[in-house]
């Protein structure tokens, strides 16, 4: 399949460290599972372009999916040096040997601490008994940090899993919410390349867009569809993300000519499968950089993030 658009391979910026202790374990009942537990924080804080301490009310949401992994949901409050509020959300899995993985969210409504809504970040860390430790970094970040010894691992690299082009239908205007102009847009098809995994995208699914107008112009991209494999097998894809726009990449698009360079998005890809052969894909983290095509369809490079051994 020819590639009508190619990026440089993408860069991980280090953006902040984590460390916190659990202080107290509430049993929520095994229903299907033989863990499945909340942790309250004892003492946590994090250090880097971000700085501060947990507050009260931070905790983790423990499930066990796996003999080998457990799933967890870290819902944090952290209180910046500075006296600010800044929440923010870690999902993943933790690894028999306590190795995590896992997506970071942020949502503050600070102007200085704001970016950091639309930054794909992931997290990549060690448990070990009560304690937590985690290194955070960005896709691309354009904002570096000096102090590189706060990390507390080394940093990820990044492996080429596929290349996609997917054909979108007629957007369907959904009305003007609170979030910005909301779009659905539909997923006809596709087809997707690798070494590892290859097939064509299904006729199922759409984005779900909000669109907020403005200097830049931000669209939050959230998109559901699945993955036919040439060896049949089905993968639910979600992919979550953010497109920032300037004037020059506005101006493209408007003129139905968008600048992969100067018009693209940054996105989480999270994948389900209950196929033997592809359930690795559940377990770990994948980044992309998204771009409309000419044609006003998509294409993307997927990376998965390679963690060594903490």
């Amino acid at each position: 399949m020819e590639k009508p658009i190619l990026f440089p391979m993408p860069e991980l910026e280090f953006v902040l460290s984590i460390e916190y202790k659990i202080k107290e374990h509430y049993n929520l009942g095994l229903q299907a599972y033989t863990l499945n537990e909340v942790h309250t924080i004892e003492a946590g804080y994090v250090k880097g372009q971000l700085r501060g301490s947990f507050k009260d009310g931070s905790g983790n949401w423990i499930t066990k999916i796996e003999e080998d992994t457990i799933s967890f949901d870290g819902k944090y409050m952290v209180e910046t040096d500075d006296k600010m509020i800044v929440p923010l959300d870690v999902i993943g899995t933790i690894s028999e040997k306590g190795m995590i993985k896992a997506r970071v969210f942020f949502h503050s409504g600070h102007k200085k601490y704001r970016w950091l809504n639309q930054a794909i970040v992931v997290a990549v860390g060690k448990m070990s008994g009560e304690s937590y430790c985690m290194d955070c970094y960005a896709l691309v970040n354009e904002i570096k940090v000096e102090e590189k010894r706060i990390a507390f691992f080394a940093k990820p690299k990044l492996k080429h899993l596929y290349y996609i082009h997917v054909k979108v239908g007629e957007i369907m205007m959904a009305g003007n919410m609170a979030e910005g102009r909301h779009m659905v847009i539909p997923i006809l098809e596709g087809r997707f390349e690798g070494d590892r995994v290859k097939g064509n995208v299904s006729h199922v699914g759409a984005d779900w867009n909000y669109m907020r107008f403005g200097i830049p112009m931000v669209s939050h991209v959230s998109t559901r569809y699945v993955l036919h494999t040439d060896d049949d097998a089905y993968i639910s894809l979600f992919t979550d993300g953010y497109m920032n726009m300037g004037i020059p990449g506005m101006i493209t698009m408007l003129k139905n000519k968008p600048d992969p360079l100067k018009t693209y998005f940054k996105q989480h890809l999270h994948y389900h499968t209950g196929d033997e052969r592809y359930t690795w894909m559940n377990k770990e983290l994948f980044m992309a950089i998204i771009s409309p095509t000419p044609e006003q369809n998509i294409c993307y490079d997927a990376y998965q993030v390679i963690v060594e051994d903490v």
